[in-house]
């Protein structure tokens, strides 16, 4: 019940810093490997942006929900360090390095496994979140590893800011509507 509500709701915070750069980033990397950088800076501005609506969205979804502000926000840096984990898993994908992306959502999976097993934090709903906003620091410094041991030339055109915001603005749109939705149906 809570956590599950509490989740949701990071998810739904956390979901913006997307707004469907994720679904193009394989494409566009694809494309041109130069285009993995512009991803990046434009992910990182978004997430700047979220953190600071989160000094908003969050205590006012903890003021509407009942729901203690710091589960909130343990399960918003959850989802904020899952997107990041998924845009280098699909940076990696594009790249061509499926071993490494494997490696990563790997790594990912089985640092939460086992701090939800193990349950260092306690066996309490808020132990459970600290978890899972731990979970994400070591893929998270993995991603950035391989990321950096980036071996692919930068062929192909890059495409400029405008044109990566068009072309991702209605995926996000879509994405955000349908978690925003599910949830609701809850």
């Amino acid at each position: 019940g809570v956590f599950l509500v509490s989740l949701s709701l990071g998810l739904m915070i956390a979901e913006l810093c997307d707004f469907g750069l994720n679904a193009i980033a394989v494409p566009l990397i694809v494309r041109s490997g130069r285009n993995l950088r512009a991803l990046l800076v434009m992910k990182a501005a978004m997430t700047l942006v979220v953190l600071v609506l989160s000094g908003i969205l969050i205590p006012l979804a903890s003021n509407i929900s009942g729901l203690p502000l710091s589960l909130l926000s343990l399960c918003t840096i959850h989802f904020l360090g899952v997107s990041w984990i998924g845009m280098a898993g699909m940076a990696l994908r594009a790249l061509g390095r499926r071993i490494d992306e494997a490696l990563l959502l790997m790594a990912f999976r089985f640092t939460l496994v086992g701090l939800v097993i193990g349950a260092p934090f306690g066996a309490t709903v808020a132990g459970a979140a600290l978890a899972y906003a731990v979970a994400v620091i070591p893929a998270l410094g993995l991603g950035w590893a391989l990321l950096r041991a980036n071996r692919a030339p930068g062929l192909g055109e890059a495409w400029d800011n405008r044109s990566i915001l068009l072309q991702a603005a209605p995926l996000g749109i879509n994405a955000y509507l349908s978690i925003f939705s599910t949830r609701m149906e809850l």
